[in-house]
This record gives C-alpha cells, structure tokens and sequence, in this order.
C-alpha cells in the first residue's frame, strides 16, 4: 500500500442518503450526469453518489458499468480527507432504494454462496480506490443507514489513499494478500480489506471468506443481514476515463446448518453432560470431552493462552477463580458452533473488592461510559474521556470467586452483553438486573494493576470495538488475543 502520510485521507462509509430517479436504460450507451440508472432491467443501479462535491460528474452507461467521463475533482487542494464521490453500480438495497431483482437480504449464518466479478480501468495520476462497498444491517431490511458492518475489498488505488480505521493485521484470501483495516464509525462498524498487490480484474471473487474473516475481527455477526453489494470508485482527486466493466453478483442463501455441541466435562475421571463445574482444587484432574466424537475440526482457547485443536483435553491447567474454556466446532460444510466450559476452584483472594470505580482501556485510557447519562434499556456503551461522571462510574459487586457484575452509578443498569449473545463481536449494553450469567464478569489478573474481563455467558473477553481510541467507540465481546484493547485498570472513586 502507497504511504497514506502523503495525504491523510480516509474513506468513510457513505451515510448520505440519496434521492433516487428510476430510468430504464436503453440499448445503446447513456450519459448520466445525476440521479440513478436501472440497468438490466432493473437487476442493478447505477448510483451517481456525488455526495462531497458540487463539481461536474458524468458518467456513460453501457451494459452493467460505467465510464466517467466528466470528472475532475481535487479535495487534497481543497483540503479535505474525505473523497467527492462514489459513483457505483449495486444489487440489494442501498438506503432503501432496492434493485427489482435481488437475492438480498440473507443472513449471513445462512449465506451460502455470494460472488463477484467485475473489470476496471484506472488512468493513472489521480487519487482514488476502486472498491467493492458492502453493508450488512442488524435487522433484514432499513430506510436509511445500515447498521451493522461496512464490508469494503479494494481491489486496487492509487494516489495515497487509505482507508477508514487502523491496520489490524493482514489476511489471505483465495491466494491474494489483503491489509485489513478495521474502525467504527458513528453507528456502524467497517473492515476494508485491500489488495496487496492491486489487481484489475476479479473473476467470481468468493466473498464469503471476507465475511468470516470480519466475523472472527469482531466486526459483523453472523445474525446479521447481508442487504447490499456495490461496486465503484472513491475519488478524491482526478476521476475521468476511470472505468467499471462487466460488473455482476450473485449469492444465495445456504442450507449451512451449525452441529449441535454436547459438552462433557469429566471431573477425577467421572464423566458428566455439563458445561460447568466447581473443584475442590487447582490439582483436581479436569478433562474436557465435547461431541460429537468424529468429523469436522476444533480449535480451543483458554487461560494464559491455551489453544488446541484436539476435540478432548486432558488435564487442563486450572488457578484459583473462574477457568474459562471456549471451544469452535467446523463442521464439514463449513457452520461453525461455540461451546463454553467454565470451572471454578474456590478459594483465593478477591482481586477486585466490592466498591466503585472508574474502568479504563488500557490501550487508550479512555474509560466505559454510559451516554448521556441515559437510563435506556439496552443502550450500547463505549469508551469515553474520563471526567468522573456518574455515568462512567460502576459500581462492583462479587457475585462469587473473582466474579463480578458492573452497576452504571448513573442508570442502576448493569453492564450486560447484549442479547446473551455468545458470538465474537456482539456489543455490550446496559441492561436491568436479571440474574443472567451474561451480566457476570470473570476476573483474571495480568499483573500491573491490569485486567482482563470475560463473559461468564460466551467466554469472549471485554473489547473495545476494532481497537479503538477515540470518543464515541463502542465496547464488545471477543476472543482474548493479548492486546490492550481487552484489558482494563480499575480505579476506586
């Protein structure tokens, strides 16, 4: 990827929402300079989507694409990190405005194909992406901006251009290289994954693996809804002759159905169909069994580290507290199911007294505030600039060994995983008193007055939403993976 040092330009998601003019396209090319085109009778829109500019766009339609034609455009003159436009060509529904023929909405647990092609053409000199631009929404169908994950798959750019979020690491998929690049913006969450090199054709690009990989980030769930898959360019500077040929998508919805996870727990060599238990002590033989007994693949994750991919584990290492152990089951299509094992050995010393406090992230300092000071059932929370607010105090209670529930001063509300959800990425809320295990915390130290915080529900540790660092992000459920976006520092009020 080129240095985005040059220009400090980030792609943003595109709440801006359109007023939509149906034509039918002809046999022969049309020139569009606004508005939207049905193409194909309606199967797919062309969207002008000049939504940061005022100066002149056109575009010539022909077949499923486009041509810019007119277009000059020039933000890093005029000083802006944001790009003019994005014209685009799309299938489902974007803000409402739905093509005629869809396979969309489908839930992303029950997707069971969904591919793309499409072939560009990229004058060089000027400063833009040419991406795919794709948005899941927590419910099947919305008027206005989705709000679930912004999928967005560069498949080239050029001009310093970067996008939205941080660097979180890289991936392959199909053999390509991507860098991906995860945030969240005001209501929704955004991976964009660019290719590394750029290439300037896909030919039924799979992109389910993009999908999942996002879902192991944190950044989409699996119960929410796939509504719309565009294609296009941000441009910021420049944009004429830029070209979009051959455009298609398909998907359809799968009969990929999860296996179902009998847990076993054997405690000094008695097996039992349980998915917890407590132990007189840290030298009590504890295996864990889960079933089915044969096909498909396993991948456990545990205290300090622990992983494995053995279906049974053997003596497994316990402290004093809560040991939580969470073990994904792939089943040969494919479907994946979560089992949760939580042991507890009595005993030890309470590592967060019962009190009040302020909890910060480590990675940014910022601490878990309720907006607003709102007392609303389900209200997502998120990180927010301490300033010793009621609605950033909470108030701890053990609930037993190193288990604890947070009470927001402000609402009386508890700090609660949204939905008793045991999926990665689910979001964290505030939620009345219940008694729920998904309102239950377990604590486990890190050494230097930090913590880590998991889910006695899921087994998924307190995250900040994509790692971030500024006001505003939200808080979520993942995987520990070490980083300092999961781990907490507790200070008394």
């Amino acid at each position: 990827m080129r240095d985005m040092s040059v220009f400090q330009k980030w792609a943003i998601g595109f709440a801006v929402c359109l007023v939509f003019t149906g034509m039918s396209v002809p046999a022969a090319a049309q020139t569009v300079c606004s508005g939207n085109v049905s193409l194909d009778g309606g199967e797919y829109i062309f969207q002008s989507n000049e939504w940061n500019s005022t100066l002149p766009q056109c575009a010539t339609i022909d077949g499923i694409g486009f041509t810019l034609t007119t277009a000059d455009f020039n933000q890093s003159g005029l000083g802006s990190s944001s790009p003019a436009t994005y014209p685009s060509v799309y299938r489902g529904c974007h803000w409402g405005n739905c093509t005629s023929s869809s396979p969309f909405p489908i839930e992303m647990s029950n997707l069971g194909s969904a591919t793309s092609s499409v072939t560009i053409t990229q004058p060089g000199g000027y400063a833009n992406d040419s991406a795919y631009d794709i948005w899941f929404n927590q419910t099947s169908t919305t008027s206005g901006q989705p709000n679930g994950t912004e999928i967005m798959v560069w498949i080239n750019h050029q001009g310093g251009v970067g996008p939205a979020g941080s660097l979180a690491g890289t991936v392959t998929i199909d053999g390509a290289s991507y860098q991906v690049y995860t945030g969240r913006m005001p209501s929704w969450n955004i991976a964009s994954y660019v290719a590394n090199p750029g290439v300037d054709s896909v030919t039924n690009l799979n992109l389910i693996p993009f999908f999942n990989d996002a879902i192991s980030r944190g950044m989409l769930e699996s119960s929410w809804w796939l509504i719309d898959v565009e294609y296009g360019f941000e441009v910021w500077d420049g944009g004429q002759g830029l070209s979009a040929t051959n455009f298609s998508v398909s998907a359809a919805a799968g009969a990929c159905a999860p296996t179902t996870v009998m847990p076993e727990i054997s405690v000094s060599g008695t097996w039992t169909e349980e998915s917890s238990a407590t132990v007189p002590s840290t030298s009590t033989v504890v295996d864990l069994g889960p079933q089915p007994l044969t096909g498909g693949t396993w991948a456990w994750t545990g205290p300090n580290g622990f992983t494995s991919t053995s279906r049974e584990i053997d003596s497994i290492p316990l402290s004093v507290g809560s040991n939580v152990y969470t073990v994904i089951y792939t089943n040969a299509s494919g479907c994946k199911s979560t089992q949760v094992f939580t042991i507890i050995v009595p005993g030890g010393s309470t590592l967060i007294a019962n009190g009040t406090y302020i909890v910060t992230a480590v990675n940014s300092g910022l601490g878990i505030d309720d907006p607003d000071f709102s007392k609303t059932d389900g209200l997502d929370m998120q990180i927010y600039t301490v300033n010793d607010g009621t609605n950033q105090q909470w108030t701890v209670n053990n609930v037993s060994t190193n288990v604890i529930t947070l009470t927001n001063v402000s609402s009386g509300q508890l700090l609660d995983v949204a939905g008793a959800s045991k999926s990665s990425g689910a979001l964290v809320d505030q939620w009345p008193a219940n008694g729920q295990t998904n309102q239950q915390w377990n604590v486990i130290s890190l050494g230097g007055g930090s913590y880590e915080l998991t889910s006695v529900n899921s087994g998924l540790a307190l995250s900040v939403v994509g790692g971030g660092t500024t006001n505003g992000t939200g808080v979520d459920q993942l995987t520990y993976s070490g980083g300092t976006s999961q781990q907490w520092k507790f200070t008394s009020f």
